[in-house]
């Protein structure tokens, strides 16, 4: 009999140890550095926690070129200078004026935003005085008080997310399951990947960079790694790779340790996104939910891999015994 299906296990088993080892190694370079970023997530500061924000409603007059928006969740203002003058704001820290060089940004904290712990009663309405070049100019806005979210509903979401993503796993790496569900999977997969680019992009535009290629980057952090494992996972998913398992579980447990403490924002009525509030906690209940779910489809494709196993030897190959003379 030939020994061809054993030289046949032993390959098979080598490939399946050598996929394992690269996702095994994924998973320990990424998620050192994606518990450090993690700490930064959002900028380089941490927002200051309020239940009101305030918003820019108009420069008076308007100038073009000059922008003045809130950041950090509210807690401070961001000045973009795009006009040829230098923009004066007087007295916005310890009573010395901020100049802000034509083609520069600057961001501050500004006590005539009024207090953010003040009940919503009376006027909220503010203002901060300019000066571009000899130009007087004020930035005029006020104070709002957005509801605070009931978490229930958005928690059982993140749950459902998970439990969904586990079950359209489970079918995926089903031996013989039709390709339908490998689809499925690899769709979840780009689903994940999106929501944490827009969560990315929404946290990018509330920091004291401009936005750009550099907030952008600063926002994502080591979690951009998964912009590009995210469409590869998905690819190889679709051809039943083995690799696919390793590379979307890296990105399912990189993405939910990311929004961990992001999922706060359950509980808190003002966000540091620069979007509609409710988007960033549909990205969060996807990323962390779904993200969470990948690693758990993960394991368990790892889980089904049959081992190899070497065929027990043909015992009726083997070569007689001879037996010995009797003695004269």
């Amino acid at each position: 009999m030939s020994r061809a299906p054993a030289v046949a296990g032993r390959r098979f088993g080598a490939g399946v140890l050598l996929r394992i080892a690269v996702g095994a190694l994924l998973a320990v370079v990424l998620l050192p550095l994606g518990a450090t970023s993690a700490a930064a997530h959002g900028g380089t500061e941490s927002p200051v926690v309020v239940s009101s924000m305030p918003r820019v409603l108009s420069l008076e007059p308007a100038v073009p070129g000059l922008d003045v928006v809130v950041i950090d969740g509210g807690a401070r203002l961001r000045l973009d200078n795009d006009t040829a003058q230098p923009v004066t704001v007087p007295g916005t820290e310890a009573g010395r004026p901020r100049v802000v060089p034509p083609g520069g940004s600057a961001a501050w904290t500004d006590a005539r935003l009024g207090d953010p712990a003040a009940p919503p009663a009376g006027v909220g309405a503010w203002a901060v005085p300019l000066a571009v070049g000899d130009l007087p100019v004020t930035v005029r806005g006020d104070r709002v008080w957005p509801p605070a979210p009931h978490p229930f509903p958005w928690w059982a979401l993140t749950v459902a997310a998970l439990l969904g993503t586990y079950t359209v796993g489970g079918l995926a790496v089903e031996r013989g399951r039709p390709g339908g569900a490998r689809t499925a999977l690899a769709g979840v997969v780009l689903v994940v990947t999106a929501a944490y680019v827009v969560h990315v992009i929404g946290s990018s535009l509330v920091v004291a960079e401009p936005p750009g290629l550099v907030a952008l980057l600063g926002a994502a952090g080591i979690g951009m790694a998964t912009w590009l494992l995210g469409p590869l996972a998905a690819a190889l998913t679709l051809r039943g790779h083995l690799l696919g398992a390793a590379l979307y579980g890296s990105v399912g447990v990189l993405t939910a340790l990311l929004t961990l403490s992001d999922t706060l924002t359950f509980h808190r009525a003002v966000l540091a996104f620069g979007g509609p509030f409710d988007l960033d906690r549909i990205a969060t209940v996807i990323t962390f939910g779904g993200g969470l779910g990948l690693f758990l489809v993960a394991i368990t494709a790892f889980r089904r891999v049959e081992p190899a196993v070497e065929p027990a030897p043909d015992r009726s190959l083997a070569t007689p015994t001879t037996a010995s003379a009797p003695a004269a």
